[in-house]
């Protein structure tokens, strides 16, 4: 399977990176590249993790690197992970996904329809 990093994901670690800079540049590195990681590593466990109790579609995957939760979507049609969302886990997720739901209408519309 092939792993699509959505753009928001992108900005949101490149947000996390500033973010944790502005403590220390070897841990925002690190962290970084431990998400990335994580993230890579979904390819070969993409169905072994839990997927995302708020959500009630099975494709909804979540893996946990430290305190963020990467979300994503398993196309099994096409063969592809999509990395849909990072962000912390003290977050309300309702709250998250009540804001982002056009997002994720326009997506499946996208990619699924």
């Amino acid at each position: 399977m092939k792993i699509i990093i959505s753009s928001r994901v992108k900005d949101n670690i490149k947000d996390i990176h500033k973010y944790l800079s502005k403590y220390s540049m070897k841990n925002a590195n690190k962290t970084i590249e431990n998400i990335y990681l994580t993230i890579d590593s979904i390819k070969n466990y993409s169905y072994i993790v839990r997927y995302v109790l708020e959500l009630s579609n099975k494709h909804y995957r979540e893996r946990i690197y430290k305190n963020f939760r990467i979300i994503y979507y398993v196309s099994e049609k096409r063969k592809t992970i999509y990395i849909l969302y990072i962000f912390s886990n003290k977050q309300n997720l309702n709250l998250f996904f009540t804001i982002h739901k056009k997002d994720f209408i326009k997506f499946l519309n996208q990619n699924f329809v």
